[in-house]
């Protein structure tokens, strides 16, 4: 599967590929996990990670909502690092901007949560 480029994005919905969706998403280097949900609803836990931590990445995107309300837990942010993978985190309209811009890089994933 050839790398996604997020198409568009506006509340509650993103294009990606061609593709549209209307529930959150995580989009890894060659494949895409759908009706992402997280244990706790606007908290980004390391518990809600677990496929994307077997992945081999160097960088990840957190789209934190249209306002950037959702709430990265620290344990997150600290596997990830030791893990050797950025973590760059933004409201979802910004996180997009980063991660078309990063996507072509081998190892760049990105979870983004649509709405608030």
């Amino acid at each position: 599967m050839a790398r996604m480029k997020i198409d568009s994005y506006s509340f509650g919905r993103m294009v990606v590929a061609g593709m549209e969706y209307d529930k959150d998403l995580i989009i890894l280097p060659n494949k895409l996990l759908l009706n992402w949900w997280r244990k706790a609803g606007h908290i980004f836990a390391p518990d809600d990670f677990i496929e994307v931590l077997s992945e081999d990445l160097e960088l990840m995107i957190l789209g934190l909502g249209a306002y950037g309300l959702v709430k990265v837990e620290p344990e997150l942010e600290k596997i990830f690092h030791s893990k050797g993978i950025e973590c760059r985190s933004f409201a979802t309209a910004k996180a997009v901007k980063a991660f078309n811009d990063n996507y072509l890089l081998n190892k760049t994933a990105g979870a983004f949560h649509l709405t608030c």
